[in-house]
């Protein structure tokens, strides 16, 4: 989550334990204690979501440098495989086309290219191995290969677990907002005559906005979401 739905993350939890303070008046079964309810709800939601949120981040970092590891890999043994063609063109002129190296090219694009190295470097591969490749070079370019396309999956796995994390909490946050709105209403229509409980229901309800370096602001009146967002 951002500073901001961290900071209505936590207000909806004062306003959760305001309903506590002030069972009496929302007994249970009655549509304000159903509202509260609904809140404490949201809160136990917006904490499980940001969990998966915060461990899909994590996964998506960690199998960004797993991807980058193997595609550096990838292309290490490509070079190899383009150079000794370099080498070859001299009697075979034209071959050095057929394994150039590629540049600033994609994922999908560069894999693609792997497995036609690998698939063209068959007919040549004695003349290749002569030069020094392994006698395994073309599988290991293979697997190489394979590894790099499973290292693009796992990122996009965890990319999706993040993104479908961050949705659930951007729903759950306009829920608890819709509900706290409604209880603003109902907390100031039920007690009017009572300043210690619209106090206390004054600070609940508050949401400061976090500047751009994530301060709160100096001056002015803290967000009031329930009422006036």
């Amino acid at each position: 989550m951002d500073t901001l739905d961290t900071k209505r993350q936590e207000m909806f939890i004062r306003v959760r334990e305001f309903g506590v303070q002030y069972a009496a008046t929302f007994p249970a079964g009655s549509y304000g204690a159903g509202l509260f309810e609904q809140l404490g709800e949201v809160v136990e939601n917006l904490r499980a979501h940001s969990l998966e949120q915060s461990k899909g981040r994590s996964s998506v970092r960690e199998s960004s440098a797993s991807k980058s590891a193997a595609r550096d890999e990838l292309l290490r043994r490509m070079e190899s495989v383009s150079r000794t063609a370099r080498v070859l063109a001299y009697n075979t002129p034209g071959l050095e086309d057929k394994f150039r190296m590629p540049r600033g090219v994609g994922d999908q694009a560069l894999l693609t290219l792997a497995r036609t190295f690998a698939s063209d470097a068959r007919p040549l591969k004695a003349e290749f191995t002569k030069r020094g490749l392994g006698a395994d070079f073309i599988q290991e370019l293979d697997e190489t290969a394979g590894a790099f396309d499973s290292a693009i999956n796992q990122k996009v796995q965890h990319r999706g677990k993040q993104v479908a994390a961050t949705a659930a909490i951007d729903g759950l946050i306009e829920r608890g907002l819709r509900i706290a709105r409604e209880l603003d209403a109902l907390v100031r229509n039920t007690r009017p005559d009572d300043p210690p409980a619209l106090a206390a229901w004054e600070s609940a309800s508050h949401v400061e906005k976090p500047t751009r370096r994530g301060r709160h602001k100096s001056s002015g009146s803290p967000e009031a979401a329930p009422a006036q967002t």
